[in-house]
């Protein structure tokens, strides 16, 4: 991801009063890339857990029905 697209998700974000954010993304191997904005680092211990917590839950789902979901890439 590249700053631009960083800055523009932070620009659209703060219109609704949001400075925290995280953005997850998965490729078709099932790996997945983290993009986070914090102001305030208080919160990545609480972040954390959370963010472990939906990861396995995914993992796992993916696991149980071996889920594969494609979307068509295009221009926005």
């Amino acid at each position: 991801m590249h700053q631009d697209d960083l800055d523009e998700i932070s620009k659209i974000l703060s219109k609704y009063d949001l400075i925290e954010w995280t953005v997850i993304g998965f490729d078709s191997s099932r790996e997945y890339k983290i993009f986070s904005y914090f102001t305030d680092l208080s919160i990545m211990p609480v972040f954390k857990c959370v963010l472990i917590s939906m990861l396995k839950t995914i993992e796992q789902n993916m696991e149980e029905t071996n889920y594969r979901y494609e979307i068509p890439c295009g221009n926005c």
